[in-house]
């Protein structure tokens, strides 16, 4: 049931079980899941959903639909893979129109515009080459690829720097908010595994914040922000 508030960590959940585990049950499950992610684009009439609405549908789908098909893509039945490549791709190429490509899009709230680009980039990394993509889908990947990564290079990644370098100071708001660690690393660690880019060790500003974030929760449950 999407409309439950644990629909995200059961999908989450089950992915992980089946993979730790190897249970044919499990993936019985993840096929499950599988479908509810196509059906659930499938369904979806995008012309007619409100602004914010259609955000949290598409990162829901891109975040848990992007996980079922990176960490099963081998074991689901060719044909349940390939309708769940195109579900995604369907639901990647509304995400950048809406969202990354078109002028509101690129005008809209920095924190939601830079989480936006992180899920985008990650759609694309778990598209990437997969077999059931047309030539021209993959071309339209590769293209979405390059455009993500140069919002990102020169344009987010600097902000950030800012932020956590020297010249902008420690901005401890940034560090709860949509810019926040959580979202970085998440960036960092999936352009690390999928393209061997490591902005961990190219960005001198993150050593030290992985060293900085370890007391954002002091040993009294306090934050930092007091």
């Amino acid at each position: 049931d999407w409309n439950s508030e644990w629909a995200q960590r059961q999908i989450f959940f089950t992915v992980f079980i089946y993979k730790v585990s190897g249970d044919p049950q499990a993936l019985e499950r993840c096929k499950f899941l599988a479908q509810q992610v196509i059906t659930a684009v499938n369904e979806a009439d995008f012309g007619s959903m409100e602004w914010y609405a259609k955000e949290t549908f598409l990162r829901t789908i891109s975040d848990l639909g992007g996980f079922i098909l990176d960490w099963c893509y081998d074991d689901l039945p060719v044909a349940l893979r390939s309708d769940l490549v195109q579900a995604m791709y369907t639901q990647t190429s509304e995400f950048m129109d809406t969202y990354i490509l078109s002028s509101r899009g690129t005008s809209y709230v920095a924190s939601h515009n830079i989480y936006n680009t992180i899920i985008c980039n990650q759609n694309t990394l778990v598209l990437y080459h997969a077999s059931e993509l047309t030539p021209a889908q993959q071309n339209t990947v590769e293209s979405w690829y390059r455009t993500i990564y140069d919002k990102l290079v020169n344009e987010i990644i600097p902000c950030w720097t800012y932020y956590r370098d020297d010249d902008g100071g420690w901005n401890w708001g940034a560090a709860y908010s949509m810019w926040s660690f959580v979202r970085q690393f998440q960036l960092f660690e999936n352009m690390k595994i999928a393209t061997k880019t490591n902005f961990f060790t190219s960005l001198p500003w993150v050593q030290n914040s992985i060293n900085q974030y370890i007391y954002l929760l002091q040993p009294d449950n306090k934050t930092l922000h007091g």
